[in-house]
């Protein structure tokens, strides 16, 4: 399989999450993500589009827009075991 370059690598998502005042839980969370995939974007990088949101935001809120202002953001937590509570239902829904 030939090599793809993505548009930010481990180190670029981690540094992105962590300009933006994110932690890996609260950066998943925010992108619509499982936690546990946002810890492994951190290890070997994120897809191209999540690439590219984190580039929008970091872009904004160098021209003075926050835009992680959001209360659903700020008060965001991981629910136990990591897992978000609608993927748990559904795989307890025998789905």
């Amino acid at each position: 399989m030939p090599y793809v370059e993505r548009m930010m690598d481990a180190n670029e998502y981690r540094e992105a999450i962590s300009k933006l005042g994110l932690s890996q839980v609260k950066a998943g969370v925010f992108l619509g993500a499982n936690p546990r995939t946002s810890r492994r974007w951190a290890r070997s990088g994120p897809p191209d589009s999540v690439g590219v949101a984190l580039a929008a935001m970091i872009l904004l809120k160098d021209t003075g827009v926050d835009p992680l202002t959001h209360p659903a953001i700020q008060n965001a937590k991981s629910p136990p075991g990591g897992e978000p509570e609608g993927d748990q239902k559904h795989q307890e829904a025998g789905a």
